[in-house]
């Protein structure tokens, strides 16, 4: 993953929530990755997003890191909504009933 290429020590790199080839038409990947730094001890977990070939890191340039945040977010809402109509097929009831939830919490459109 291009994202170890951007560390100090590649491979030392352990990767969390990852979310990959979130839109069907390009590359996208959220997550959070640990790695060690130049003294041989592991940094604590940053986040990235990998956007068609760029990586963006939390503490990078911000307002890059925020478009390709919502990116994230967008494509893992629309991801849910798939996950509850496939739910919907399975059992209507409890499909609604996280529909419902969801609209409270704001977590879809």
């Amino acid at each position: 993953m291009a994202v170890k290429y951007e560390l100090k020590d590649p491979d030392s790199a352990r990767f969390r929530f990852e979310a990959y080839d979130l839109f069907p038409d390009r590359r996208l990947s959220c997550g959070k990755v640990n790695s060690k730094n130049s003294f041989g001890g592991y940094t604590g977990y940053q986040t990235f997003v990998f956007d068609d070939g760029k990586v963006t890191f939390e503490e990078g340039d911000s307002a890059s890191y925020i478009a390709a945040l919502q990116k994230c977010t967008e494509a893992n809402r629309q991801q849910a909504e798939k996950t509850v109509d496939e739910l919907e097929k399975i059992d209507p009831e409890a499909a609604a009933k996280l529909r419902a939830e969801n609209q409270k919490t704001g977590d879809t459109k």
